[in-house]
């Protein structure tokens, strides 16, 4: 799947006021913002000429509710979701090499190739290393801004990048750059509810922005994945993943870049299905 700035539909709720149908699928929707937005009919849900008096009010019912569920939905990015920039004067680095990674500044533990971030505040991410481990395990209000400027990193036993918590992370794409985060070549989930799933995973909002580029590999599970929204702002974004590409439980939102997934399931996936005003995937026009 590619997208660039443009619509990919897998699954549809309406947003303009000429919607006659609606596509429906469990746990996601998708959602379109721009000038204009289309959707086809699935499910049984459908409204043409030919549609028999009880269906065609069992879909205007239907649209209906669909349409105050998509009011609530919160479609915005912030301010700092779109802003790349940094403050390198602030900034903490981690530089990896092989089996190692140096650090400087506050805010990181470092064992071996695993470096765990413990503070809000930004971290300018450089290097080569085949078994590095990035965890996020910052308080529940910080935002932690983790800067990739130009690495190739595999993951040491499963994903590269974790965030255990946080209250958001950004993942900027440093201009310029080319970024390559691998998972482990193999690994095993133990079924456990949160379990890290992913090449890059999250427990809590994870936007990616900047204009670089950036790979990831998951060569056993997902691709992108967060527990709440994922969200992204600009740049050039390649996934392969053997399970799913990109994944946000509350959303997933792209207001620009270049997206292209490659995926043996999903490519973009969200399945919040206990709240109606979350679960679905937009993409801007």
């Amino acid at each position: 799947m590619k997208t660039n700035r443009r619509k990919e539909k897998r699954c549809a709720v309406a947003l303009s006021a000429l919607l006659v149908a609606t596509v429906t699928c469990s746990g996601c929707s998708l959602a379109t913002n721009g000038p204009s937005s289309s959707a086809s009919s699935a499910g049984g849900i459908a409204a043409s000429a030919t549609t028999t008096t009880a269906a065609y009010s069992d879909s205007l019912s239907a649209i209906s509710n669909i349409a105050a569920n998509t009011a609530s939905m919160d479609f915005s990015y912030t301010n700092r979701d779109t802003d790349a920039s940094w403050d390198a004067s602030t900034a903490s680095t981690i530089s990896f090499s092989s089996g190692t990674a140096d650090v400087s500044g506050s805010g990181v533990e470092v064992q071996g190739s695993r470096v765990t971030i413990t503070a809000a505040g930004t971290y300018v991410v450089s290097g080569t290393s085949d078994a590095a481990s990035i965890v996020v395990a910052a308080g529940e209000n910080d935002k932690v801004q983790i800067v990739l400027d130009g690495v190739q990193l595999t993951g040491s036993d499963g994903p590269c990048i974790t965030v255990s918590s946080a209250d958001k992370v950004f993942l900027t794409l440093a201009d310029g750059t080319d970024n390559v985060l691998s998972d482990a070549s193999t690994w095993t989930l133990s079924g456990k509810d949160g379990e890290a799933n992913a090449t890059v995973y999250s427990a809590s909002d994870l936007t990616i922005n900047g204009s670089g580029s950036l790979t990831v590999n998951a060569t056993t599970h997902n691709g992108i994945t967060s527990k709440d929204d994922l969200k992204i702002t600009d740049g050039t974004i390649t996934v392969d993943a053997a399970n799913t590409g990109l994944r946000g439980k509350d959303s997933v939102r792209i207001a620009g870049g270049t997206v292209t997934v490659t995926a043996q399931n999903d490519g973009i996936k969200s399945d919040n299905d206990e709240d109606a005003d979350k679960g679905f995937i937009s993409i801007d026009d």
